[in-house]
């Protein structure tokens, strides 16, 4: 039987779009960003770092392992 999104012994992955620097934060163009770091504040965090044009946080909520990701590229180019 295949395992779904509500398995939660898979890790689920979040991806929060935005554009890098002070310019746009608290924009439209952050809204993924601010979803990103609303999640991060209820992780119990386990690493985090810069990854492959991203910031990456790991860790767990109500036992599952979550990762997020933020990119560190403009978006529309």
């Amino acid at each position: 039987m295949a395992r779904g999104a509500h398995d939660r012994s898979l890790p689920l992955a979040i991806i929060g779009l935005g554009n890098p620097g002070p310019e746009y934060d608290g924009t439209r163009h952050n809204v993924g960003f601010d979803v990103a770091d609303r999640i991060e504040q209820s992780l119990r965090r386990t690493t985090a770092g810069n990854t492959a044009g991203a910031q990456m946080t790991s860790g767990h909520y109500k036992w599952r392992r979550v990762h997020l990701l933020k990119p560190t590229r403009f978006m529309n180019l």
